[in-house]
């Protein structure tokens, strides 16, 4: 659904605002977020991640569902910012 280059320009309008590119990018597959709602496992779900995406003067974050699809492994859902 999201080619490489889609979700790399989605990525860039999310950080537009700061003065630079990222400098650290962190997942967190274990982290407990109460107040956020995302869809339930389901059977070729490998994991829920979360990515805190920091720059100089930014924070942001996306969340996805890792889903095995075949021999592949593919984003089965996203959300994009941080709660």
């Amino acid at each position: 659904m999201h080619s490489p280059s889609t979700l790399q320009a989605e990525v860039e309008a999310m950080i537009d605002y700061g003065s630079g590119p990222i400098h650290r990018a962190i997942a967190m597959a274990e982290c407990l977020l109460t107040e956020w709602q995302y869809p339930p496992m389901e059977a070729n779900d490998l994991a829920w991640v979360y990515v805190s995406l920091e720059g100089e003067d930014f924070l942001e974050a996306v969340s996805v569902i890792v889903h095995q699809q075949g021999e592949k492994l593919a984003i089965r859902w996203l959300e994009w910012g941080r709660p």
